[in-house]
């Protein structure tokens, strides 16, 4: 049994596209288990179409309350699972019978950078987290990264701890050198040559700080490059503050703000980008990454623990996230030392080989039958 009720967000970031991925590879590859699905919403149509022909059952009320504490377990319970999946550490109030649990955790950084988090957001990813670990008999970590911070910041055992790293779409990140199209280029009066930044608007992610730096690159640079900013607004305060910023800055003409746009555009965006930045204060995993060097682009981010198992060796990396000046003139070397940016380029197109989202179904499919 998974829990997909995620995949009936109104958008899809990291979470939604790894549950959305994983089930995807998971139903392709394993033709001996029964799969069940359960879901606190509506879903999306590609997910209707995801799991046609498996069972599903949805709730008549969003509420999360009445999810978690009664409507879930007694799904579960109904069912008579051998092993319930929950892709995020907001799982059940209880696990009932002899049904094994499974749930994957991809960061603390509600606990690694309190700060960075609103108060009530940080209560409620604690309690979810305590509930799933008082209950788990295994986790699946993204990343190595997080796998450390599960062992420092509980008491989970090391041996009931799996790292399964993500994969990306390499059907649909790849090179492409026809880059970002006309149309859109229009449609966000974008110019030919742009730096690139691609995630939620929230405040852990530092876009100030990438910002700041970018408003102190050269007068020459920033006369022939942009930069673009694409992702939802998380926290509404928090864009409010960067929009202030670059309008003090007097960036209106060269910081662009796409919002939301499609997986299609997203991947025209990283193959017309010069080079793509990922600044950061932390990441569970850092998928943009991925997705960055697939499509052929230069990658600079924050040195976050699990940036190294990511990029390797073929990323540049900031020691300080909140360094104005060094990535400032990070972005600057970059921009300027062609012969390095080919050498990391290169690197990367043979290092994201690795990642791969069947691979990562099959150790996720060898971790729910060895607690089945």
């Amino acid at each position: 049994g998974i829990d997909i009720s995620v995949l009936g967000n109104k958008f899809y970031g990291g979470i939604e596209n790894y549950t959305f991925r994983i089930v995807e590879n998971l139903l392709q590859i394993d033709t001996e288990n029964e799969y069940f699905f359960f879901s606190s919403r509506a879903l999306k149509d590609k997910a209707r179409k995801l799991i046609e022909g498996h069972s599903f059952s949805q709730a008549t009320s969003e509420n999360r309350i009445k999810w978690s504490f009664w409507r879930l377990p007694s799904m579960i319970e109904s069912n008579n699972l051998d092993v319930f999946v929950s892709p995020t550490h907001m799982g059940p109030q209880r696990i009932p019978g002899k049904t094994k649990y499974v749930v994957v955790i991809h960061d603390l950084i509600y606990k690694t950078h309190k700060q960075r988090y609103p108060l009530k957001e940080r209560a409620l990813c604690n309690f979810g987290l305590w509930r799933s670990l008082s209950q788990a008999d295994q986790v699946i970590a993204v990343s190595e990264a997080t796998k450390r911070d599960l062992l420092e910041l509980t008491s989970f055992p090391d041996k009931r701890i799996a790292v399964v790293h993500h994969g990306y779409d390499n059907n649909l990140f790849r090179v492409n050198e026809n880059g970002l199209g006309r149309k859109i280029k229009e449609r966000f009066s974008i110019r030919d040559k742009y730096l690139l930044s691609v995630g939620s608007i929230y405040q852990r992610k530092n876009l100030e700080t990438l910002i700041k730096a970018y408003s102190e690159l050269p007068a020459a640079l920033q006369s022939v490059y942009q930069l673009v900013l694409v992702g939802r607004v998380g926290e509404e305060e928090y864009f409010a503050s960067l929009k202030e910023l670059v309008s003090k800055k007097k960036l209106k003409k060269r910081v662009v703000f796409t919002g939301l746009v499609s997986n299609q555009e997203l991947a025209s965006f990283y193959q017309g980008a010069s080079i793509f930045v990922l600044p950061s204060v932390a990441e569970g995993f850092g998928l943009p990454l991925l997705e960055a060097m697939a499509c052929g682009v230069l990658v600079l981010t924050t040195d976050f623990p699990a940036a190294k198992e990511v990029l390797g060796d073929y990323g540049i990396k900031i020691k300080n996230p909140l360094d104005v000046r060094e990535m400032s003139g990070k972005l600057e070397r970059l921009l300027e030392d062609q012969e390095l940016t080919q050498t990391l380029r290169q690197g990367g197109l043979e290092h994201v080989k690795m990642f791969d989202w069947q691979k990562a179904a099959e150790k996720t499919l060898k971790i729910i039958s060895e607690n089945s």
